[in-house]
C-alpha cells in the first residue's frame, strides 16, 4: 500500500522530512529473512516479512504519542522497534507502518544510590554497561547480545542472558515505564505514575507489567514503550575494562575479584543441580552456555534441522531418536578419538602398532612430498630424531572428516604449524590432507599462531 499523501504528510509533519520515508529500496532494508530466526528455519526457506507501507524516526514521546494517534485515525497498522533483533521487531502484516526507535538513545538517569537506570529505546546493554560500571553497578545484557536494547528486552521480549544468574530477568528487572497505549494515551506505571520517580514497577501507582508484557513479553505489539526504569546490580571489578586487539579479535583481562571457569556435566540433570548450588551459594556472577556446533551429541541432528526444508528446532527430539542420527553420532566421537589416538602413538609415544590399528593399509596421502600408502608411516615412527617433538591442538570432527590443529618442531630451523585433515571409514584413516605454515612469534595481533581453547 502507497499511504495517501495527506497522511504521509501529516506523518511528515510530526517527524520531520528527513524522519520518513516510503522508498521501496529503503523499506526493503527493513525486512527480515525468516530463514534467520531463532527458531532456525533453515536456507531453503526464502520468505521475509512484509515490507512496510513507510518506515519514521521518531524523536520524543510527544512524536510517538502524535504517530499512534494519527495511525487510529486512518486505521493505519504500527510496529515499533528499537535494535531489530530477529524478526519479531519487523512488521508481520502488510501496509505496517515501521517506528525506528534509533533516535531515542539517551540515558537519562542512573541513579547510584537506588541502583536503576532510566532509558531510552535506542540504548545499547553495552552502552548502559560501560555507564553503570563507571559508578559500580552493572546492568544484565540480554541473551541477544550487548548490541540490543535492554528497553525492548524488559518491556516486550523474554529478557534471558548470562546475567540471570546474579541479576535476576529482564522481567524482574523492569520498574517504571512510560508508556504510549495502541489508543494513543500515555501512561505511566508503578511509582512513575503517582510521581514519586521510576524507583518501582509495582505501586504506589498502576502495575501493569502483566498487561503490557506478559511473560514472554508482546514483541511490540502493545504499542509503544518510550521510557523505562531498570534495576541494576554491583559490579564488583574496576570501573572501565582496558581492551586489546581489534575487533573481532578483542580480549579482555579478568578483574582479580573474578575467575572464569568452563564446566561439563554428564547429564541435564546434573547440570541444573550445579546450577542451582551456584546460585543458591552466591559464588556465581554470570553463566552462559557453551557448546561446540550446539554440542558433539546434538551436531548431526541440528545439521538436518538446518538443512531439511522440512525440520525446525521442535523436530530435535524425534531427531535425537532416529537410528541414522545416532549412528552419525556414534562415529563423530569415535572417529575424533581414532585420530587423536593414533597423532599421539605416531608422533608423541612413537608407537608403530597404532598404524595398522588405526590406519587403512591403502591411506590416501594428499601431502606433495609423501607417498601413498600407511607403510611409510611405519618408516618415521623409527626415524624421528630425540629433537622431534609434536603437539596436539584443536580437534574437530564433522561427518566423516576429522581436522587437527597442531604445531611440529624439531625438524628443520622453524617449527611448523599444521591443520591436518582425515577422513575415515569403517574406524580407519583412510585419506590425508595438510596444510602447513612456518610458525611467527611475534604476529601483528599479538596472539600466537597455535593455541588450544579446548583445553
Amino acid at each position: 500500500m502507497t499511504l495517501p499523501k495527506n497522511v504521509y504528510k501529516a506523518l511528515e509533519d510530526i517527524v520531520g522530512a528527513a524522519n520518513i520515508s516510503d522508498d521501496p529500496a529503503l523499506l526493503d532494508s527493513y525486512r527480515y529473512s525468516l530463514a534467520h530466526t531463532a527458531i532456525h528455519l533453515g536456507p531453503y526457506y526464502d520468505t521475509h516479512t512484509p515490507r512496510g507501507a513507510a518506515v519514521l524516526l521518531p524523536g520524543s514521546t510527544e512524536e510517538v504519542q502524535a504517530i499512534v494517534k494519527l495511525c487510529n485515525r486512518y486505521k493505519i497498522k504500527f510496529k515499533a522497534s528499537s535494535t531489530f533483533w530477529s524478526a519479531q521487531g519487523y512488521p508481520s502484516e502488510d501496509d505496517t507502518i515501521q517506528l525506528d526507535m534509533r533516535r531515542m538513545d539517551r540515558i537519562l538517569e542512573i541513579d547510584e544510590k537506588n541502583m536503576h537506570a532510566v532509558v531510552e529505546p535506542g540504548v545499547i546493554a553495552a552502552t548502559l554497561q560501560a555507564e553503570a560500571m563507571k559508578v559500580g553497578l552493572n546492568t544484565h545484557i540480554p541473551g541477544s547480545g550487548c548490541s540490543c536494547s535492554p528497553l525492548a528486552s524488559a518491556t516486550s521480549y523474554f529478557g534471558s542472558g548470562p546475567g540471570n544468574l546474579y541479576g535476576g530477568w529482564y522481567y524482574d528487572n523492569l520498574l517504571g515505564m512510560e508508556w504510549v497505549m495502541p489508543t494513543g494515551e500515555i501512561l505511566r506505571t508503578g511509582s512513575l505514575g503517582s510521581g514519586c520517580g521510576w524507583f518501582c514497577g509495582e505501586g504506589p501507582g498502576p502495575s501493569m507489567k502483566g498487561v503490557a508484557r506478559g511473560f514472554l513479553g508482546a514483541k511490540g505489539a502493545m504499542g509503544v514503550f518510550t521510557k523505562c526504569a531498570i534495576k541494576l546490580f554491583a559490579w564488583p571489578g574496576p570501573a572501565t575494562l582496558p581492551v586489546e586487539g581489534t575487533i573481532p579479535a578483542y580480549k579482555v583481562s579478568l578483574p582479580d575479584r573474578l575467575r572464569a571457569y568452563t564446566l561439563a556435566f554428564p547429564s541435564w540433570k546434573a547440570w541444573a543441580d550445579a546450577a542451582h548450588l551456584i546460585w543458591d551459594t552466591g559464588i556465581g556472577y554470570l553463566a552462559h552456555r557453551q557448546f561446540s556446533m550446539f554440542g558433539r551429541d546434538l551436531k548431526y541432528a541440528m545439521v538436518k534441522i538446518l538443512t531439511e526444508p522440512t525440520r525446525t528446532l521442535g523436530d530435535l527430539g524425534e531427531l535425537l531418536e532416529d537410528p541414522e542420527v545416532q549412528r552419525v553420532t556414534e562415529e563423530s566421537i569415535r572417529d575424533f578419538q581414532i585420530v587423536l589416538a593414533g597423532m599421539k602413538g605416531l608422533f608423541i609415544t612413537r608407537d608403530a602398532s597404532v598404524i595398522d590399528k588405526y590406519w587403512s593399509p591403502t591411506y590416501v596421502q594428499h601431502n606433495p612430498a609423501v607417498p601413498n600408502g600407511s607403510a611409510v608411516l611405519k618408516g618415521w615412527v623409527g626415524s624421528l630424531s630425540p629433537d622431534f617433538k609434536y603437539e596436539p591442538g584443536m580437534v574437530v570432527a564433522e561427518g566423516d572428516l576429522v581436522m587437527m590443529h597442531g604445531r611440529y618442531s624439531g625438524m628443520g630451523p622453524k617449527a611448523m604449524i599444521s591443520v591436518d585433515i582425515f577422513r575415515l571409514t569403517k574406524g580407519k584413516i583412510v585419506e590425508h590432507w595438510d596444510i602447513l605454515q612456518e610458525e611467527t612469534v611475534k604476529t601483528v595481533s599479538g596472539n600466537p599462531m597455535f593455541s588450544n581453547p579446548q583445553k
